[in-house]
């Protein structure tokens, strides 16, 4: 295997998750190997025997789950889609444009990598 990484620790998007919980939305798979390349998961099993010259994040004791929306937040700052993704959420939904302009918060979330992607209701 390639050399593992705490799972804490930012790696490329080319990766492989070994022995890890998978939850899919609709099922749980137990020790079971994620591989990822260019962002996007590739393959998903038990054996990924091909894959194994890939940086390797060991998710024993963890489960991946698919990432999180959240539907109603207000956010202020390009900063809080960064965080947002640090947790998991890879989409937010702003409920809070009344009263503000959203532009450098949409500017941001249209042009960076490394944040929650953004959308936001419109004033009426």
């Amino acid at each position: 295997m390639g050399a593992e990484v705490p799972a804490q620790q930012m790696v490329s998007n080319d990766f492989l998750v070994t022995n890890v919980r998978l939850f899919d939305g609709k099922a749980t798979m137990s020790n079971t190997h994620v591989v990822v390349t260019g962002g996007i998961i590739r393959a998903i099993g038990g054996d990924l025997a091909a894959w194994r010259s890939l940086p390797t994040i060991d998710g024993t004791d963890s489960t991946l789950v698919p990432g999180l929306i959240d539907a109603h937040v207000h956010v202020r700052q390009a900063a809080e889609l960064q965080q947002a993704l640090r947790f998991g959420v890879t989409t937010v939904l702003d409920m809070g444009t009344v009263g503000i302009t959203p532009s450098p918060v949409s500017h941001a979330a249209r042009s960076a990598n490394g944040i929650a992607r953004f959308s936001a209701a419109t004033p009426r």
